[in-house]
């Protein structure tokens, strides 16, 4: 679960503070390299095949009832867990 909620928070970067995906993560793996270890390509590859279908994510995300309840970081986190669960099967 853990690999899955790096991988939101890369994400969150993206949106909220507006950078590029390779700079939110490179910042994010700097920021955390002793906790995400030896899991940094599965993280990198979630992230970024979540990251571009990101639109059609946040499109799911608003179909669920009372999504707006969700705090950002749940938000991304569900946003990793759909891609997972649904697109990639």
């Amino acid at each position: 679960m853990k690999v899955y909620s790096h991988a939101g928070n890369v994400l969150r970067m993206v949106r909220e503070e507006g950078k590029g995906f390779k700079t939110a993560f490179y910042e994010y793996h700097t920021q955390n390299e002793q906790d995400i270890g030896s899991h940094i390509t599965r993280v990198y590859s979630i992230a970024i095949n979540a990251y571009q279908r990101m639109a059609d994510l946040q499109r799911a995300l608003e179909a669920l009832s009372g999504w707006n309840d969700f705090t950002d970081e749940e938000a991304e986190l569900l946003m990793v867990l759909i891609y997972e669960a649904l697109i990639k099967g």
